[in-house]
């Protein structure tokens, strides 16, 4: 186990952002404090909770002094929660732990190694267990989900293209990372990324250069939600990734990734264009379709262009859209 080091900064900052979710809260604190590695600060984020998020946070600020808890007055939004807490860490190190997540013990010992060895990476990410809301491990969907990010293909060490592994291969749980503190900064959390600040935060850590390490072990467990994400949710991520992509295409730099990066805009402008018609919002739906048309002409994005013409009656037909 390493202990608290002598130096008046920690060696890492485990930022908590949360929002209402004061019967998981316990289960993500408890896991920060059993960690093998122990010389870490770990900042609670109440984005203006409504539950009893303050009074559970207040029992393990008394317990461990390592532990601050920041309360907004008004809900800040995810993105200005995050920055808040960028600008509050003070750790060598950062990562982020949900509210409804937990790190397995050695998360922050095993995380924070490939960094310690090697100066030029900033940062590091493993796989992940994903689990059901009560808290029981979901063996199948584990694997499934490591394939469709491509994760098991996978090799221990620094990744060969970290832009393409983290925007394209979507291979990076945000929450089964660290980071070195030091080269991150504020304007890695732009508020035009919202629904898609996490990917957006993990692109703008690959442009700088910088080496990712991966350890293909699963020393997080991702808690799913069968139900509760609100119906602005889907448009929001579209938006979000939007965004990321269309910023990625201008980039220079990813000359050679602009076949898939164009093909993803596609997909994404034709997903959110869907979503749109489905909640009958067919203006809306058609801009963002014809954004898709623009960057690839595809079947799906074509039939679902020609449903915007026909109101009520396109809403109900989009389940014949795959």
């Amino acid at each position: 186990m390493t202990l608290i080091s002598d130096s008046a900064k920690p060696a890492v900052t485990i930022l908590l952002p949360t929002f209402s979710r004061a019967h998981y809260l316990p289960f993500a604190l408890e896991s920060a404090l059993q960690q093998t590695f122990q010389d870490f600060e770990l900042i609670i984020l109440d984005d203006a909770s409504t539950d009893d998020t303050e009074a559970v946070a207040a029992r393990y600020v008394e317990r461990d002094s390592r532990i601050r808890y920041v309360r907004h007055p008004h809900n800040l939004g995810i993105t200005r929660n995050w920055r808040f807490g960028l600008e509050a860490a003070s750790g060598e190190f950062l990562c982020f732990l949900e509210d409804d997540d937990v790190f397995l013990p050695d998360f922050l010992e095993k995380m924070t190694a490939p960094l310690r060895r090697d100066p030029s990476l900033i940062l590091s990410f493993c796989d992940h267990w994903n689990m059901d809301a009560s808290g029981s491990r979901l063996h199948a969907r584990t694997e499934e989900l490591s394939r469709v990010f491509r994760r098991n293909i996978l090799a221990e060490g620094v990744v060969a293209d970290l832009v393409q592994t983290a925007i394209l291969d979507t291979s990076i749980g945000i929450t089964a990372a660290m980071f070195r503190r030091e080269h991150l900064r504020s304007a890695f959390i732009d508020d035009r990324a919202l629904g898609g600040i996490d990917l957006w935060f993990l692109y703008q850590c690959a442009k700088t250069g910088r080496g990712g390490w991966y350890l293909p072990e699963r020393l997080m467990e991702y808690r799913l939600h069968s139900a509760g994400m609100s119906h602005s949710m889907p448009a929001l991520m579209g938006l979000g990734h939007l965004f990321l992509y269309e910023e990625a295409l201008k980039d220079p730099a990813n000359a050679r990734l602009r076949p898939a990066l164009r093909k993803r805009f596609a997909e994404t402008a034709a997903s959110r264009g869907i979503h749109l018609l489905q909640t009958e919002k067919p203006m809306e739906a058609r801009r963002a379709l014809r954004l898709s048309l623009r960057a690839k002409v595809t079947l799906r994005a074509l039939t679902a262009c020609a449903l915007t013409f026909l109101g009520m009656h396109g809403s109900s037909a989009t389940s014949t859209i795959r």
